[in-house]
Formats: structure tokens, sequence, C-alpha cells
């Protein structure tokens, strides 16, 4: 499982556990020391202050995360449909350009039988005008 920053439980297992144990050898040293208890005190709030300021941190990064994620997520949306829309426009000025291309062929081939028809019907007639006359 992952915490907020992305991270593996394995690492902030691990990273609470060095903060133990720097404020354990801390305390240590403070007992050891005699007078520097005072300063492991003070080490010790300073690290709770900095604890607190890295949660406020944490919570403002995590929370500026949803906030992109949430507007990434609706300009995806947006994109999408309107892709959607400017592919349906296009697949029908296709199919009217489609239809539109296929009448004129028809039309074209049309005059091109007519064409034809014509120029056989003027090559044979002369033909059977010959022939008849001949007869």
């Amino acid at each position: 499982m992952y915490d907020v920053a992305g991270r593996a439980e394995g690492v902030v297992d691990r990273e609470q556990a060095a903060e133990e144990a720097a404020l354990a050898a801390g305390a240590a040293e403070a007992g050891e020391g005699g007078g520097a208890a005072g300063v492991s005190v003070e080490a010790s709030a300073e690290l709770e202050q900095q604890r607190a300021e890295v949660e406020a941190l944490k919570d403002s990064f995590s929370s500026s995360v949803a906030s992109v994620w949430q507007e990434v997520m609706s300009v995806e949306v947006t994109l999408v449909s309107q892709t959607e829309k400017v592919l349906s426009d296009f697949e029908s000025n296709l199919g009217e350009m489609m239809g539109s291309f296929i009448g004129a062929v028809k039309e074209l081939f049309a005059r091109a039988r007519s064409v034809d028809t014509r120029c056989v019907h003027k090559s044979l007639f002369p033909l059977s005008r010959f022939r008849k006359k001949s007869i």
C-alpha cells in the first residue's frame, strides 16, 4: 500500500523507525550528559515542529495533487467529447463528399456510354447504307 506521497509502506515504516531511533539516541545522550537534557528537549520540540510542518506540507501537496487530478480529468472528458464530435462531423462530411463523388462518376460513365453508343452507331450506319445500295 502507498501513503499520500506515493511511498510504499515499508519506506514509511523505515523512515519512522529511523526517526524514533534518532529520538532514542538523543534521549540516551541527554541522560548521559547531565546538563544536555535541556538541549534534548529543545531538539525533540524542534523535531516535533518539523514533523508537523512536514505533515502540513504533505497535506497541502495531497490536496494540490487531488485538485490538479480533478482538473486534468475534466479536461480529458471535454477533449474526448470534442474529439467524438469532430469525428462524427468528419464522418458525415466524408459521407456527403463520397455520395457526391459517386454521383459524378455515375454521370460520367453514363455520358461515356452515350458517346460510345453514338460513335458505334455512326461508324456502323454508313456501312449499313452501303450494304443496302449494293444489294
